[in-house]
């Protein structure tokens, strides 16, 4: 795998700002307790996918998590593959990316989330990469590479998941047709960079950040699903204007409003319907539907809700309000489990176009 760089211009002193903001918030201590995709594998579903492989991929036995590094250019990057207990290298299983913050790790995102266990328990794989600091010199925190926020030598990190994204499938028996992304804050961000520079995704479901990026209206129809606070004080619900400063050359920097960035979306995948409904007190949610290849769009709102994964395994209060009203990681999962193949989706806009 090579890198490239992006286009996107030298960093501002926004972009610095909010760099140094997330990386501190972001860095709070943590107990960590790696998640192994469940203890109970009589209870886990059988993977979703039908679809069988030939030949059949490699089988792993009672081994769940794989540990794997990959060089980029000069760089050693890091992932960790996770595969349901049901797997057998014989039948596809869908696959769940999972993209931590800024200065996160794999270990972070996967126990703040709880995505491997509850992923695996239906049946996914869970493929959870490590960014890494843009500087040679480690001095900038770990971080995705998207537009308004890298910095000169910043890797290209589409190039870097889009291939192990191609790795895996290839060596193990993933449904290619149903992979997701999540993450939260820049980690959001990411997996919305990826809907829009790549097509392997069937899905995505961005928490805290998917305003970070500007809605692409050529995207392929996939399914969207978002999650955000009204108080988030990092990435701003109804959005940030923006002035770039005419000393430093101006990077992109993006934070649109969500509901305004999700009814673009929407409109790109031809929605025609709408209904809004509030499942709990402190949330509320809005959802496009009637759009092409059966997709459908969905903003999960929580009333005074900080920068915070809705229902995670813990309490950042520095981040600002967490309810737990809703278990973001299941209901992202029923989304991905309703949503349609790429395959599919890719089909009806050929054959419409």
């Amino acid at each position: 795998m090579t890198t490239t760089r992006e286009s996107d211009g030298a960093g501002t002193g926004l972009r610095w700002l909010l760099a140094t903001l997330v990386a501190a918030a972001l860095s709070f201590t943590l107990i960590v307790v790696v998640l192994h995709g469940g203890s109970d594998p009589s209870a886990r579903a059988e993977p979703i996918g039908e679809q069988l492989c030939a030949p059949a991929r490699t089988p792993i036995g009672t081994q769940q998590v794989l540990e794997g590094t990959v060089s980029v250019g000069e760089a050693t990057r890091t992932y960790r593959l996770t595969l349901p207990s049901t797997y057998d290298g014989t039948r596809r299983v869908p696959l769940v990316l999972l993209f931590h913050g800024t200065s996160g790790t794999i270990d972070d995102i996967e126990t703040y989330t709880g995505m491997v266990t509850a992923a695996a328990q239906r049946g996914y794989a869970t493929l959870t990469p490590q960014a890494i600091s843009a500087a040679a010199d480690g001095t900038l925190p770990a971080a995705w590479t998207v537009p308004g926020f890298d910095t000169a030598g910043a890797p290209d990190d589409v190039a870097f998941v889009s291939g192990l994204v191609d790795t895996v499938t290839t060596a193990y028996c993933v449904d290619p047709d149903r992979v997701f992304a999540t993450g939260l804050s820049a980690g959001a961000a990411f997996s919305t960079y990826l809907a829009c520079r790549t097509d392997l995704l069937a899905g995505i479901a961005p928490v805290a950040g998917m305003n970070l990026v500007e809605p692409c209206p050529g995207a392929d129809p996939l399914t969207v699903i978002t999650f955000h606070g009204t108080a988030d004080a990092l990435v701003a619900y109804d959005g940030l204007t923006y002035e770039p400063d005419p000393d430093l050359p101006d990077t992109g920097f993006y934070n649109g409003p969500i509901q305004e960035d999700a009814s673009r979306w929407a409109a790109a995948f031809g929605c025609d319907q709408t209904v809004d409904e509030q499942p709990a007190a402190d949330v509320t949610s809005r959802t496009y539907s009637g759009c092409r290849s059966g997709v459908s769009v969905t903003v999960v709102t929580v009333i005074e809700g900080g920068h915070v994964w809705p229902g995670g395994a813990y309490v950042p209060e520095e981040l600002g309000y967490q309810t737990d009203s809703v278990t973001t990681t299941s209901v992202i999962l029923d989304a991905f489990d309703a949503a349609p193949g790429r395959t599919a989706a890719l089909d009806e806009v050929t054959t419409t176009s």
